[in-house]
């Protein structure tokens, strides 16, 4: 296993040069890791660094303004306050202890197009978008910043199925955040995380000789579903609204 996190440049492959090796560098860090950084991606800096300012600028709000654009009951989308959602609780057998609380708030955005055959299943997925009032650019940042993020997971996607031609293995990585150095604890911290999704009804089932039977096949909205009533205690209901 390495002793860091591979750093992977994608300019040889979004430019067509040496696209093997990108491929295969990919492929080796999701095998023997699980997770990479990757440079060369032509995500404008200055996209990313507003998307932090204006983001951090949100959570910088009053609660009560904040509770504004809470998430909906039946929804997704919106401001989640702390204590609100258990990560952990993802992992454990229906019916187990509870886990403790998450200490982080989140405001989450979904796709900003809406297909023209969404299922009924699929349409809170597709819900409309909360937007607060303040800060003023969050709006018009995060939608810039989906963008490019939506190409930048399509590249991903290229480059893995490139390198699972050479390797027909799979292995995933549980996303985990450790608690910082007391030092550090009354710092603030801040992600912005982008999830690619399957469609909503791709089977997902163990390859030939890779877990037959330990796991039986599921659609991935199926287990998106299953997770997200455990996170939050039940799943979203149906919906017409639409991004």
């Amino acid at each position: 296993m390495p002793d860091a996190v591979p750093v992977i440049d994608l300019a040889p492959f979004l430019s067509g040069h040496d696209c093997g090796r990108v491929a295969r560098a990919i492929d080796a860090a999701c095998r023997e890791l699980g997770f990479l950084i990757v440079t060369g991606h032509r995500v404008p800096a200055a996209d990313i660094a507003r998307m932090h300012t204006t983001a951090a600028a949100f959570f910088g709000r009053p609660e009560d303004e904040k509770r504004r654009v809470q998430v909906p009951a039946g929804q997704i989308h919106g401001w989640t306050g702390a204590g609100r959602s258990r990560l952990a609780d993802t992992l454990q057998a229906p019916g187990g202890e509870g886990a403790p609380p998450d200490l982080k708030e989140t405001f989450s955005i979904g796709p900003l197009d809406t297909p023209p055959d969404v299922s009924p299943q699929e349409a809170p997925y597709f819900g409309r978008n909360l937007w607060p009032p303040q800060p003023a650019g969050l709006r018009d940042a995060a939608r810039v910043y989906y963008r490019h993020m939506e190409i930048l997971a399509a590249t991903l996607m290229r480059a893995m199925a490139a390198g699972l031609g050479l390797d027909d293995r799979w292995r995933s990585t549980l996303h985990r955040v450790v608690n910082p150095p007391a030092a550090r604890a009354g710092l603030a911290r801040q992600s912005i995380t982008f999830f690619h999704q399957p469609n909503w009804h791709t089977v997902v089932k163990c390859l030939p000789g890779c877990g037959d039977g330990r796991y039986a096949p599921m659609t991935s909205g199926a287990h998106f579903e299953a997770k997200l009533a455990r996170l939050c205690g039940t799943p979203p209901a149906p919906s017409a609204d639409q991004a």
